[in-house]
């Protein structure tokens, strides 16, 4: 009988195919501000800048020691139809984002961002095996210098080890409802985005998620939506666009914790300011079954405007129906309401605590407090071609 050699893979191959993927812990920082967020080109944030950085976008150095300071040799003289810094906040911001959106500015800033992430490897003592970084670049309400800026990094990731996704902090404006009495609140939500997507992709992921009914938006300004969950929801589940979500600096008075409770409470005060008119009329009127029925609802709001963890439940239940990914949080201290959120809801994120930096200057980015944020992912999706893939092991793995 004869038998059959089959081929095999060798002991190598076999080994090879049976290691587990290899992760890392690289520096992260899914909260940034470039060129193309309007507040950094003026006043004390531009000046913040790197000088270099001014200096390439054609602005003379500033300070004691600049005035002996030179362009390097290879540094060319940059055109750009904007010129910085500018005097005040431009009344267009879609316009400003475009204007410096030029490949020189581009490339000039994604520079600083390489140099930054350089000096943080001596910093921290990272292996030069482990120096890949990872920044999200989230301008206000706007995105064609982010996506540029991502496009750049991605095409020289090879040798730079540097991810830039592109993305929006969109600030979003929506009713919230006490006791009949509706007012706006709004709230900056980061929306990130796949390497190399498109400030055209981004526009209109974003115009989907909204009821389609509803006047188009763009670039520049707020967005009003009826309901925030199911805005979120259809951001993060687009088909071809899907966004990590991520509820901005939710500590402080603007943040998701704080504005939906603001406006309550100044809801149900306006409305006991007017009950108790009506229990002054009532009283002065000798109206005793009015008063006593003006007197109980008057009570009911009292103990609820007094009741802040009624209130602080409302919230959390409104965070939890959005499905975050993820919730920006200035140190360990504000994590502890948001920790099991939508832990085993598979169509929503996991409302992770991060830490980012929201910075307006690259010197300050991967740097929080006195904390250096790390992300764990795996080594050869980072190094391999595909943008999609690079997104999925961010927002289905890691922020999970």
């Amino acid at each position: 009988m004869t038998r059959t050699n089959i081929q095999g893979r060798t002991n190598k191959e076999l080994l090879k195919a049976l290691r587990p993927p290899v992760a890392r812990f690289y520096p992260y920082d899914l909260h940034t501000h470039s060129l193309g967020s309007h507040d950094v080109c003026y006043g004390s944030r531009f000046l913040a800048l790197p000088e270099e950085l001014r200096i390439a976008v054609g602005t003379p150095s500033v300070g004691p020691t600049d005035s002996a300071a030179t362009p390097p040799a290879d540094t060319e003289s940059l055109s750009s139809s904007i010129s910085l810094p500018l005097s005040k906040e431009p009344a267009d911001h879609k316009k400003h984002d475009q204007d410096v959106a030029t490949p020189e500015f581009v490339a000039a800033f994604y520079k600083s961002l390489c140099d930054r992430r350089d000096a943080l490897v001596v910093e921290e003592s990272i292996l030069p095996s482990d120096n890949w970084a990872i920044v999200g670049i989230t301008d206000h309400d706007t995105a064609q210098f982010s996506t540029l800026l991502s496009q750049q990094a991605w095409s020289r990731r090879s040798t730079d080890r540097l991810i830039v996704l592109p993305g929006i902090e969109l600030e979003v404006r929506f009713p919230v409802e006490v006791e009949g009495t509706s007012n706006t609140c709004p709230l900056h939500i980061l929306c990130l985005f796949a390497p190399c997507t498109t400030a055209s992709d981004i526009r209109l992921a974003i115009n989907a998620a909204k009821p389609s009914t509803t006047p188009a938006w763009d670039f520049g300004v707020p967005i009003d939506v009826a309901e925030l969950p199911p805005f979120i929801q259809g951001l993060r589940n687009h088909p071809t666009y899907p966004a990590v979500c991520i509820a901005a600096h939710v500590w402080s008075s603007k943040g998701i914790s704080s504005e939906p409770k603001k406006l309550m409470l100044e809801s149900l005060d306006a409305d006991i300011a007017r009950l108790e008119g009506e229990l002054e009329r009532a009283k002065a009127d000798n109206d005793g079954s009015d008063e006593r029925d003006i007197q109980s609802r008057l009570n009911k709001l009292i103990a609820r405007s007094d009741d802040s963890d009624e209130l602080h439940r409302t919230v959390l239940r409104l965070i939890g129906q959005c499905g975050f990914d993820g919730l920006q949080v200035r140190d360990q201290s504000h994590e502890a309401h948001y920790r099991r959120l939508h832990r085993f809801r598979d169509q929503h994120g996991r409302a992770v605590p991060i830490v980012c930096s929201d910075s307006h200057t690259p010197t300050g980015v991967f740097l929080s407090g006195d904390d250096i944020p790390y992300i764990k992912l795996n080594v050869e999706t980072l190094s391999g071609g595909d943008p999609g893939a690079v997104f999925d092991e961010i927002r289905k793995r890691a922020l999970r």
